[in-house]
C-alpha cells in the first residue's frame, strides 16, 4: 500500500474525512469508458479499491496554519457558494438538461440568463483574485454521468486519464506560477476531484531518482506517464465536490482529473482561472 506524503494540501471547512478517500495506487486504463468512447494510450486512473483516510493521512493533507492567503499553487480549496448566488443559479433550471447534447440548444434559448450567470459568478470569485491579471476563460461543461474520468482530448475522441491541464504553455518548472483552476459544480449530484497531491516538481524530482534524468521533451504528458510507471502504488485522493460547491485547485501544477462515479444525472460545471485564494 503507497503512503500519502507531504505535498499538496486540502483546505475545506467541515471534516475532511467525510468527503474524502484515497485509491489503491493507480493502473492503466485500458479499453473504453461508459460513453463509449477510448481511452488515450498511455492513459492512467485510480486503482480501486478506494478506502477511508487514516488520521495520519488526513494530518497529511488538511491545509494547517492558514495565513492571510493560501499558496494557490499548492492548495486545493472546497468552498460553497453563498446562499443568494445558489438562489440565483437555480433559476437556471438546469435540472431540464438531460444529455450534453440538449445543453447547447437550452443554451441558446436561455443565452441571456446564462451570461447573467458568468457575470455574477466572476463578480463573486474576482474577490478571491489575487493578481492584477484578469479572470480567464469562463466556460459551462456538461459530462456523462457514471464515468471513472472525465476529461477528453482530440476533439472529444479519447479520454486522458489522470492528466496535468496546460493552458498557459507552462514549463513544468514553471507550472506552478501558472493560475489556478475555479470548477463549480452545477449539477443535481455530487461529483468528485481525482488527484495526486505531489506538484510537478517533486514528480520531476521522483523520476529523476529513478531514471537519473528526466528526457522527453520535458512534457506534461510524459511526466504523469513516467510517474505512474515507477510510482503505481501512490494513491490518488478522490474528494467529493457537492452540487454549488466549488474547488480551487493549480490543475497546472498537479496530476488530476473529474469523476462522476456512480451519478445517475449529467455533470454540469462552470470553469474559471485565475490567481485565486481563500
Amino acid at each position: 500500500m503507497g503512503t500519502i506524503e507531504n505535498g499538496i494540501k486540502i483546505q475545506c471547512a467541515g471534516n475532511l474525512l467525510d468527503r474524502t478517500e484515497i485509491s489503491a495506487g493507480t493502473e492503466r486504463a485500458l479499453g473504453y469508458s461508459p460513453a463509449g468512447i477510448p481511452f488515450r494510450t498511455g492513459a492512467y486512473k485510480p486503482k480501486k479499491p478506494w478506502r477511508q483516510l487514516t488520521d495520519r493521512e488526513a494530518e497529511v493533507l488538511m491545509l494547517k496554519n492558514k495565513t492571510n492567503h493560501t499558496d494557490y499553487s499548492s492548495t486545493v480549496t472546497i468552498l460553497s457558494l453563498p446562499e443568494i448566488l445558489k438562489d440565483k443559479l437555480s433559476q437556471l433550471e438546469l435540472h431540464r438538461v438531460l444529455s450534453k447534447y440538449y445543453f447547447t440548444k437550452y443554451y441558446s434559448k436561455r443565452e441571456s440568463d446564462f451570461q447573467n450567470a458568468t457575470r455574477l459568478l466572476h463578480l463573486y470569485f474576482s474577490s478571491f483574485n489575487v493578481s492584477e491579471r484578469e479572470i480567464l476563460a469562463s466556460f459551462f461543461a456538461v459530462n456523462n454521468p457514471n464515468l471513472e474520468t472525465t476529461t477528453k482530448y482530440f476533439e472529444g475522441r479519447q479520454y486522458v486519464g489522470l492528466h496535468i491541464d496546460n493552458w498557459e504553455n507552462a514549463t513544468i518548472e514553471g507550472a506552478h506560477l501558472a493560475q489556478n483552476r475555479v470548477c463549480i459544480n452545477l449539477g443535481l449530484q455530487t461529483r468528485y476531484l481525482l488527484f495526486v497531491n505531489q506538484p510537478l516538481n517533486n514528480i520531476k524530482s521522483r523520476i529523476v531518482e529513478k531514471e537519473g534524468d528526466f528526457h522527453l521533451e520535458n512534457t506534461q504528458w510524459h511526466l504523469g506517464q513516467r510517474f505512474f510507471k515507477h510510482y503505481q502504488s501512490y494513491p490518488v485522493v478522490k474528494i467529493a465536490i457537492h452540487p454549488f460547491e466549488a474547488y480551487i485547485a493549480p490543475t497546472e501544477n498537479m496530476l488530476h482529473d473529474g469523476s462522476t462515479i456512480q451519478a445517475t444525472k449529467p455533470d454540469i460545471t462552470f470553469t474559471l482561472r485565475g490567481y485565486f485564494s481563500v
